[in-house]
């Protein structure tokens, strides 16, 4: 069995905008210069404020490179359209085939 997806010792969870915001302050997000989103345990897609996450990155971060790492399996159209209108010009998608 894979060690990821049936793992008795590591609790199913994801991180909510509230708790990303908490663990990554407007005064931090100024001084990145990018970040990479990915998942060793789940796809970044799958969570629910991924793009909210995103967006008060790219609110209080104009200039930082957004990545994200994805299979692209879990969302529609909409969604991936959102995604590129905050990621513009200073971001990409990796699509990767599991």
């Amino acid at each position: 069995m894979c060690d990821r997806t049936n793992n008795r010792h590591m609790k199913n969870a994801e991180i909510s905008l509230n708790n990303f915001m908490s663990m990554v302050d407007i005064d931090f997000v100024h001084q990145l210069n990018s970040l990479l989103m990915c998942g060793n345990h789940g796809d970044p897609i799958v969570s629910n404020d991924t793009l909210s996450i995103f967006r008060y990155l790219r609110v209080n971060n104009p200039k930082m490179y957004l990545h994200m790492t994805t299979n692209a399996g879990a969302r529609d159209d909409d969604w991936w359209k959102e995604l590129v209108l905050i990621l513009g010009s200073r971001g990409k998608v990796s699509f990767s085939v599991d």
